[in-house]
């Protein structure tokens, strides 16, 4: 393996470095280390023949790349992915360049590589920094431990990490309007969960974040998966499950408490949702 590296980097900047147990191998992502870099000019690592893929995530300043015969210059919520058998060579290209770095290996890792590479995402934009950040976050708490639970959460993050990416590359660009209102449909989750015994009407919750009723219906499916309406209807039958099993009111009195003005119509919704009746499913529950 060849290896020069130069390191320029701030106090606060880390590894974590993870060593896998038995069982880690029957898994199919498997972490070395990963890390948070500040790093100042004179920073460079210059590398070929390690049998481990690297990704790199940049939060700010600017990083320089040659991977491949291409140079890349990484920016503020790009990733790079290399595969560290490759030569390459990246260094810090402005005062200072800040980055999230993780090394890792596994046949997913060999799948997933193949796969977007084939689309052409050695290099890519990230339209979704929060979401990339809070699985980022989540590996490094359980790097940072040993065993058997923490090596299969590492796999799982992983996997996500990774769908995000492949996500990202096949659809760039289209969950822009969920993320550009994010925090404005966790508002609205939040409400409905707080409020679902209330009358509450498509209209309403469009005003409360100040869009046409057809743009937020667009925006709320794409952040949640569901319409708001099944959102509404998912909160209140889980809430009369509660009920059905942990009290022995009737059915039209937990319809009136779940938000539901006509019995039938919590009937009907119930049965959608669960596969049965209201009374059926206490009977089971008992």
């Amino acid at each position: 393996m060849k290896l020069q590296y130069h390191y320029a980097l701030s106090r606060d900047s880390y590894d974590v470095r993870h060593t896998s147990g038995i069982l880690a191998k029957k898994l199919n992502f498997h972490v070395d280390s990963l890390g948070h870099y500040r790093a100042y000019p004179g920073y460079y690592t210059d590398r070929e023949g390690l049998d481990t893929y690297l990704l790199l995530y940049t939060l700010s300043g600017q990083g320089y790349l040659e991977y491949q015969g291409q140079e890349y210059f990484l920016t503020k919520d790009t990733v790079s992915l290399i595969s560290c058998s490759a030569h390459q060579f990246y260094c810090t290209e402005s005062e200072e360049w800040e980055f999230k770095y993780v090394h890792f290996y596994g046949s997913s890792a060999d799948n997933y590589y193949a796969m977007l590479r084939g689309q052409g995402a050695v290099f890519m934009d990230i339209s979704d920094p929060i979401r990339l950040n809070e699985l980022l976050k989540d590996l490094r708490g359980w790097a940072a431990q040993s065993g058997g639970t923490a090596d299969i959460r590492i796999a799982s993050t992983m996997e996500n990490i990774f769908a995000e990416l492949l996500v990202e590359q096949l659809n760039p660009g289209q969950d822009k309007a969920y993320i550009l209102h994010r925090e404005a449909m966790l508002e609205i989750t939040e409400y409905i969960q707080e409020h679902f015994r209330d009358e509450i009407t498509i209209e309403l919750l469009a005003e409360k974040v100040s869009m046409s009723k057809y743009h937020f219906i667009r925006v709320f499916k794409k952040s949640a998966g569901v319409s708001p309406y099944e959102y509404l209807k998912c909160c209140r039958i889980n809430e009369s499950k509660r009920l059905l099993k942990e009290t022995d009111y009737s059915v039209s009195r937990i319809a009136d408490m779940t938000g539901y003005k006509n019995v039938n119509i919590y009937i009907q919704n119930f049965k959608q949702c669960v596969g049965t009746t209201p009374l059926k499913y206490r009977k089971k529950a008992f």
